[in-house]
């Protein structure tokens, strides 16, 4: 368990400045919540994506922190 929570965080980090906050933030989030909470995929999609819009837009529009946009370029 400790150890593919350690190898998550880092190809998270790895990916973070190509992929995007948003998009390796959601494919993180999903790949966690998938060993934690098995067979619950939409649930899993849903928290992970919410989750990952939401402190995207706190961080970059409400206190303006830039962060990596990646692929999506928003």
């Amino acid at each position: 368990m400790l150890s593919f929570v350690v190898v998550s965080l880092g190809i998270y980090y790895a990916a973070i400045e190509a992929a995007g906050f948003v998009v390796s933030t959601v494919i993180f989030l999903v790949s966690l919540t998938a060993y934690f909470n098995p067979g619950k995929w939409v649930a899993n999609i849903l928290v992970s994506f919410i989750f990952a819009v939401g402190v995207y837009v706190l961080f970059t529009h409400v206190l303006g922190v830039p962060l990596a946009k990646g692929l999506l370029d928003i």
